[in-house]
């Protein structure tokens, strides 16, 4: 004292706060204290940690509240705090991912992103005349057809937030994690889809805890498409999308949903599942039923539809069991089917088909693919009755071939890019089929914006009529077949019309609806 250059401290502490980690080795409590690796329930000062290797994850009681310093959960864990309930701590979670292009969804409130945030989380750069960096919103009412449906983050951007309930792709420079920090999501979180446009909504996990697919898919069935009554995730390692209709959805994870409304919201908190669960990216078929697994293969990549046997299913739409293929992102290899009747344009990754009358089954298939490429089919089929062979038709080739024998294959080298169906068609049958056996019976008509669509015919030349109920025509063409023609359709009254098609296998009618 009376030194002005010298001053003297007494009972200097240093304070750290303790660390409280989460075993869960009796069940799924938090205030359960031997849950606990201390044996006692975490206070205001403790900073929490919930492993993913824990033997139960936690779930909060109803209106049960918590406080704790913070909160960090590691990826793959899970923690459940919805029913009215209070988390006062920060949270911070990690999402593992590899260095390729991955949904992701933010599953706390409150995070932002910029130009700290990407260094900070190993986000991949992109070229330095662009300035994009590996975050990207998805936007299903794209407007410059040049961009696609992909916005991404540019240098120097403002901090944004991630908003909840929103899928995000990014990419890392290198396998790591992703760290998420802010609030628990309360109950009231939700998103919001729309049906414009080509109805693609890309939606995040908003919760650190798992979502459970077929309650999810059950639950918002009305809001979703009915032909695409799946969620559809990203697989990295096949480079593609696929739907899936059972197993969870991570925390952290997004995916995408076709909607059947414009402008719905939807909520994500009531499909929520306790504790880890394996992720089923790939959509199984069971061994105790009838399927085909038909393979399209350039050499690097390769394509799947698969077609199901069951019984009560239709040749029509069945919802849930017939599920369309993703076609938000546009791809240079897709392999396809078509609906065997009441065919309408929609491409399916899946197929339920009845169990019964194979034979008079003949499947339109749809391929993509580039010029001068080799393509391959392939099929993997199981349990078909005793006698049913796999017949694939090239109708360009004028070809049958058996796929259901081993090391079979369908080898072509496309002369010119194919993109639809109306080329390949699947057969069930007991004879060995050949070029005679063409016939009118899986042609297609249905109506395509403002064209008549005809698939399924023959090459060669043919003609087709339309007639209204009063028996008036009101369309009279000819054109040269090649599997698929659109014809212009006139100005027309709602209403049913009658398709008559003539070509060189005979004559058919078909009835249509015009909206």
């Amino acid at each position: 004292v009376g030194n002005t250059n010298s001053f003297y401290i007494d009972n200097l502490y240093f304070w750290k706060a303790p660390i409280s980690t989460w075993v869960g080795n009796n069940d799924t409590f938090y205030s359960n204290a031997s849950n606990w690796s201390s044996g006692v329930v975490p206070g205001s000062n403790d900073n929490v940690i919930i492993p993913s290797d824990a033997a139960n994850h936690p779930k909060l009681e109803i209106d049960e509240t918590i406080t704790a310093n913070s909160i960090t959960i590691e990826a793959g864990a899970s923690f459940i705090a919805i029913d009215n309930n209070t988390v006062n701590a920060d949270i911070n979670y990690t999402v593992a991912v590899d260095e390729k292009w991955n949904l992701v969804s933010s599953p706390v409130d409150g995070e932002t992103y910029d130009d700290t945030w990407v260094a900070a989380n190993g986000i991949a750069l992109g070229s330095s005349n662009t300035g994009n960096r590996g975050i990207a919103t998805y936007q299903n009412n794209e407007i410059d057809e040049s961009t696609g449906p992909w916005v991404y983050m540019q240098a120097e951007a403002i901090a944004t937030s991630f908003d909840s309930g929103v899928g995000y792709s990014m990419k890392r420079t290198s396998a790591g994690n992703y760290t998420f920090s802010g609030t628990y999501p309360d109950s009231s979180e939700f998103t919001l889809i729309q049906g414009t446009n080509n109805n693609w909504n890309l939606v995040g996990n908003a919760y650190p805890a798992y979502i459970d697919v077929s309650l999810f898919i059950t639950n918002k069935q009305n809001k979703l498409h009915p032909a695409y009554q799946s969620l559809y995730v990203w697989d990295a390692a096949k480079d593609e999308y696929i739907p899936t209709t059972d197993g969870t959805i991570e925390p952290g994870q997004a995916f995408f949903v076709s909607s059947s409304v414009n402008n719905t919201q939807i909520t994500l908190y009531e499909e929520l599942t306790v504790g880890m669960a394996e992720i089923i990216f790939e959509s199984k078929t069971s061994n105790l039923y009838p399927s085909i697994n038909l393979n399209l293969s350039n050499g690097s990549s390769t394509k799947q539809t698969i077609i199901n046997y069951l019984e009560s299913k239709t040749k029509g739409l069945d919802p849930g069991h017939d599920i369309g293929m993703f076609t938000g992102v546009s791809s240079t290899l897709e392999l396809y089917t078509n609906l065997v009747e009441n065919n309408q344009g929609i491409s399916f990754a899946r197929q339920a088909l009845p169990n019964t009358d194979h034979e008079t089954m003949i499947i339109p298939l749809g391929i993509t693919a580039e010029e001068a490429q080799e393509i391959t089919f392939t099929a993997e089929v199981s349990n078909l009755p005793e006698g049913i062979k796999v017949f694939l038709e090239d109708r360009q080739e004028n070809t049958f071939t058996r796929l259901d024998e081993l090391n079979a294959a369908h080898k072509i080298t496309t002369t010119s890019a194919i993109n639809g169906v109306g080329r390949f068609y699947l057969h069930t049958t007991q004879s060995v089929l050949n070029i005679t056996d063409a016939t009118l019976d899986n042609v297609s008509v249905f109506k395509v914006n403002n064209s008549l669509r005809i698939v399924g015919l023959q090459q060669g030349k043919a003609a087709v009529k339309l007639f209204n109920v009063l028996g008036r025509q009101v369309l009279n063409a000819a054109f040269e077949s090649n599997g698929t023609k659109d014809i212009s359709l006139p100005r027309l009254a709602k209403g049913v019309y009658i398709v008559q098609l003539e070509t060189v296998e005979g004559k058919l009618n078909k009835k249509i609806i015009l909206e």
